[in-house]
C-alpha cells in the first residue's frame, strides 16, 4: 500500500510541476499584457510564455515578421502536446515579406508539437522547418515563401494534415549575383537526412517551382516508413512566373530591378543562361508531382489514394530511390510522364496496384529491380482508362476547391468514377476498405466506402507477401 500511496504522490507532483495552461496573442498584444482572450500578446511573448503542453490560441489578422521565430524547448507530453493553433474559426496570418532573403519563417525544434489553423506566407526561405519528432502540422497554408514551404528535418513520427503548400519558388540564391531559377523550392520537402518516415494526408502541393514533395537522400533507417495519402500534386515546375507583383519585390527591389523592362541575360550558380524579365521570369525547377527519393537513399514508402495532375515532368518519380515502394490507388493525369521509375540497374522495389494513368505526355516507365503491377490500366485485361471513365477531368475547376470546415478536401466530381465505368470493381485488395464487390481502380472509390471483411489475402495484408 505504501508504494502504492508514493506511487500516486509522485504522478500528482509530476502533473502539478507541469501545470497547462492557456494563452492569447493577438496581431496588436504588448509584451506587458497578460496573455488572456481580453488582455492579448504578442506572438512571441506568447511563446516564451509557454511551458510543456501549454496552448497558445492566435487570433485572427495578420502578423508583421522581419525574422526567424524559433520555437525550441517547447516539447509536450506523449499524452497532451503543446499547442499553437488559431482560435476558433479566425485567421492568423505570419506574414514575412520584410524578411532578408535566405531566411526561414518558423522553425520547430520540440517534440510532441501541435501547429494548426495558421497562413505561413513570403518568407526568405523556408516558410516551416521542423527538426521536431511526434508533431502535428494541421490545416497550415503555406505559400509564395523564397524555397519550400514545409519542410521536415531529422525528426520523424510526425503528421501532415490537411495543408496546402504552394506557390514557393526560390528566385535568387542569397549572397551569389546569380538567379537560382527554382532549384530548391518544393510543396512539401523531406529530405538529407537518416531517420524513420513521417505521414502526409489530405495535403495539396501546386505551382512550385520545383517538386511538390521531395524525399531526395531521405533514408528511412528506423521509426517506420513514409506514408502518403489522400494527397494532390497539380501544375508544380512551371516553365516560368510572373514576378510583376510579388509580395517580396520591395524586400528585394535592388535584385528585381534589373529586370524591369525586356529583361536581361543571366546565369544561375552552376553557369546555365537564361532570360530573365519580371513578366516571363525563368524556372529551371525539376518539375514532379510525387518525387521519392534521390541519391541512392533506400527510402520505403507507401503511397495510395493520390492523385498527380500536370506536372511539368513526372508524376510519380522513383528518382534513384532504392527502398520498397508501394503504390496503391493513385490517379496520374497529363503530367510529363504519369509514372517514372527508371532504375533497373541501381535497385528499387516496386509494387503498384489499382492506379491509373491517362494522357500523359510520354510513356509510362517501370522498371525497378523488383517490380510487381496488377489491376493498373495498363494491365487489367485490357482496361485502359478514357475521360469517359470519370465524372468530370476538368481539373482547373475542381482541383483547388475550398477546403471543408474542419481541413479536410472538399469530395468534388473530379476523377470520380461514373456509374458505367469498367473500373468499378476492377481492382484488387490492398489492405484498404472498399465499395462493392472489389476495390476500384484509381484514387477514388466510388460510394461510400467501408471495410470489407471478403479479403483476398487470409493473413493481415503486407505486400512483403509479395515482393
Amino acid at each position: 500500500m505504501k508504494h502504492v500511496i508514493l506511487s500516486l504522490i509522485v504522478l500528482f507532483c509530476t502533473i502539478s510541476a507541469f501545470p497547462q495552461k492557456t494563452y492569447f496573442c493577438s496581431p496588436n498584444g504588448k509584451a506587458t499584457a497578460e496573455g488572456t482572450i481580453s488582455s492579448p500578446v504578442d506572438f512571441l511573448t506568447g511563446i516564451e510564455k509557454m511551458s510543456r503542453a501549454d496552448t497558445l490560441y492566435c487570433r485572427g489578422g495578420q502578423y508583421d515578421f522581419t525574422n526567424t521565430i524559433h520555437i525550441k524547448n517547447k516539447s509536450g507530453f506523449k499524452t497532451s502536446n503543446t499547442v499553437i493553433m488559431a482560435y476558433k474559426n479566425e485567421k492568423p496570418i505570419f506574414d514575412f515579406r520584410k524578411q532578408e532573403y535566405g531566411k526561414r519563417g518558423i522553425m520547430v525544434e520540440s517534440d510532441n508539437f501541435h501547429m494548426k489553423g495558421l497562413t505561413i506566407r513570403y518568407t526568405g526561405k523556408n516558410g516551416l522547418f521542423n527538426v521536431g519528432s511526434y508533431c502535428i502540422f494541421e490545416n497550415l497554408d503555406v505559400y509564395g515563401n523564397g524555397d519550400t514551404g514545409v519542410q521536415m528535418k531529422n525528426g520523424h513520427s510526425n503528421l501532415i494534415l490537411n495543408c496546402d503548400s504552394h506557390d514557393n519558388f526560390d528566385y535568387k540564391l542569397k549572397g551569389i549575383d546569380a538567379a537560382d531559377f527554382g532549384g530548391n523550392a518544393d510543396g512539401f520537402a523531406d529530405k538529407q537526412y537518416y531517420g524513420g518516415g513521417n505521414t502526409y494526408r489530405g495535403c495539396r502541393a501546386w505551382n512550385n517551382s520545383d517538386d511538390g514533395w521531395d524525399f531526395y537522400a531521405h533514408s528511412t533507417a528506423y521509426h517506420g516508413g513514409t506514408i502518403i495519402e489522400d494527397c494532390i500534386c497539380y501544375g508544380n515546375g512551371p516553365e516560368e512566373y510572373d514576378m510583376r507583383k510579388h509580395p517580396r519585390y520591395e524586400t528585394d527591389k535592388e535584385w528585381f530591378d534589373q529586370f524591369k523592362g525586356e529583361g536581361i541575360d543571366i546565369t544561375d550558380n552552376d553557369g546555365q543562361p537564361g532570360h530573365v524579365s519580371l513578366r516571363h521570369y525563368t524556372n529551371y525547377g525539376n518539375g514532379n508531382g510525387f518525387k521519392l527519393g534521390g541519391k541512392r537513399t533506400v527510402h520505403n514508402v507507401t503511397v495510395k489514394n493520390c492523385l498527380a495532375v500536370k506536372n511539368r515532368v513526372k508524376g510519380f518519380d522513383q528518382n534513384n530511390n532504392l527502398g520498397s515502394m508501394c503504390m496503391y490507388n493513385n490517379t496520374s493525369y497529363v503530367n510529363g510522364e504519369n509514372y517514372g521509375f527508371h532504375n533497373k540497374e541501381e535497385g528499387g522495389k516496386l509494387a503498384i496496384r489499382n492506379c491509373i494513368s491517362l494522357d500523359g505526355q510520354r510513356e509510362d516507365v517501370l522498371r525497378t529491380r523488383q517490380t510487381v503491377h496488377t489491376n493498373n490500366t495498363w494491365d487489367t485485361n485490357g482496361i485502359q482508362a478514357t475521360a469517359s471513365d470519370f465524372q468530370s477531368v476538368n481539373y482547373q475547376k475542381y482541383i483547388l476547391a475550398k477546403r471543408q470546415p474542419d481541413g479536410s478536401l472538399t469530395p468534388t466530381p473530379l476523377f470520380r468514377l461514373s456509374t458505367k465505368s469498367k473500373l468499378i470493381d476492377a481492382g484488387t485488395y490492398v489492405g484498404s476498405g472498399y465499395a462493392g464487390d472489389k476495390p476500384d481502380i484509381g484514387a477514388y472509390e466510388d460510394g461510400n466506402a467501408t471495410e470489407n471483411n471478403e479479403m483476398i489475402y487470409s493473413e493481415t495484408f503486407s505486400e512483403t507477401i509479395s515482393l
